[in-house]
């Protein structure tokens, strides 16, 4: 348990949770609620936006394209250098 977690105990503590209790608005909602909420008005996972497995695979071929063609260039410089 580093220093995070230590922060993330202060939080928690009693008198947040009395305030809590007596309703007054300076202690954030739990995570929980805020979940529940945030559902509500609609900002949950969308459907339908799930890329297929093509899909997908095809993105991951373009990007091993791209790093390929940079790593070629960066070697390619890194010869310029040595070469005389």
């Amino acid at each position: 348990a580093g220093r995070r977690a230590d922060k993330r105990k202060k939080g928690n503590s009693e008198e947040k949770k009395e305030v809590a209790v007596r309703g007054d608005n300076s202690v954030p909602e739990s995570r929980e609620e805020k979940g529940r909420k945030n559902i509500e008005e609609g900002y949950g996972r969308r459907e339908g936006k799930k890329r297929s497995r093509g899909q997908k695979d095809e993105a991951k071929e373009e990007g091993d394209k791209k790093r390929k063609e940079k790593r070629k260039k960066k070697i390619a410089v890194l010869f310029m250098k040595v070469s005389p």
